[in-house]
């Protein structure tokens, strides 16, 4: 859907098993084997299994149009969820995409929109880390960042640590908004005869932070979908605002990436050619504190434009 990085929410391992079944007709049964981030917690995956046809149920009943939502089943102790027409956007030709942009981004807002007013946003930290699983907390990218002694140049680590933490600090961080959690383009399908979207498993449907929900799938990370989103009524939360920025988006992908790569690095024992790693992280790195500027600029022409007139013309 997107050209450069995959969807940082593909290969989780939270994504349940989809095998077809002649039990039913027109749908697959849900094998509830959780994998990746759920292997050792089998009972909390299972209760978000079940959580989903609640979710499933509730998006349903708001009777909008604009995209398809599958039943789930709950049969002699086996769950099954309601086959969908079409292809994964993922799978989609680029000339199909552009030819359907707006009517897929439409689809994609009143989707994301009405999932918001599910429930009424909060405020909060729901973690010690930004979401999308770059690392455990702060402390964390010290240790890792502390491998790399050496290898590294102290610039670029310190530009690492300063993005985290600009960041992890910003508001986006600390608002919880009722999501899908989980879509990327492999959890959304398109009809290619009638241009309708489905969006499948809700496993991971819950409060998320406001920056994860914009910034850590690259399938939605896109200004005109939050725009749209922006301009829908709400009911719920009249006062939401989401305020995509394609910088932070930007951002994020290079810190994502230098993290991603470094992590790499160290799991192939450092055989992977120094060089051109060293090299790679350099660029990011270049990026980062490129956008970082951007960003500040940014922050401090908005606290100045908040500020009284008095205080903006020194007392004049």
């Amino acid at each position: 859907m997107r050209d450069g990085d995959e969807d940082t929410m593909s290969g989780l391992g939270t994504s349940v098993q989809r095998v077809p079944t002649g039990a039913l007709f027109g749908v697959v049964e849900k094998v509830m084997k959780p994998d990746g981030a759920f292997k050792d917690r089998p009972e909390e995956w299972r209760k978000r299994i079940l959580n989903a046809k609640k979710i499933s149920d509730e998006i349903r009943a708001v009777g909008n149009d604009a995209y398809f939502v599958p039943r789930t089943y709950i049969l002699f102790n086996k769950v099954y969820e309601q086959l969908v027409p079409g292809h994964k956007v993922s799978d989609m030709s680029w000339e199909y995409f552009e030819a359907n942009r707006t009517g897929l981004y439409t689809a994609i807002a009143s989707f994301i929109n009405d999932m918001s007013e599910l429930r009424v946003a909060t405020s909060g930290r729901p973690n010690a880390k930004i979401d999308g699983r770059l690392v455990k907390d702060a402390g964390e990218l010290d240790k890792l960042t502390y491998c790399f002694k050496g290898i590294i140049p102290v610039e670029n680590t310190m530009t690492i640590k300063a993005v985290y933490k600009f960041l992890f600090d910003l508001p986006e961080n600390r608002e919880l908004v009722f999501t899908h959690g989980d879509l990327h383009s492999g959890n959304m399908f398109v009809d290619t005869g009638t241009g309708k979207l489905s969006v499948i498993d809700l496993e991971m449907a819950g409060p998320q932070t406001k920056f994860a929900a914009m910034y850590q799938s690259d399938a939605t990370a896109v200004n005109d979908i939050w725009d749209m989103v922006d301009k829908l009524p709400r009911r719920k939360n009249p006062g939401l605002r989401w305020n995509f920025d394609k910088d932070k988006h930007q951002t994020y992908k290079y810190l994502r990436r230098a993290i991603t790569d470094m992590y790499e690095f160290l799991g192939n024992g450092n055989t992977k050619d120094k060089g051109e790693f060293v090299e790679k992280i350099d660029g990011y790195c270049g990026e980062m504190r490129r956008l970082l500027g951007v960003l500040k600029s940014k922050e401090a022409g908005e606290v100045r434009n908040n500020m009284p007139m008095i205080i903006k013309g020194r007392g004049k």
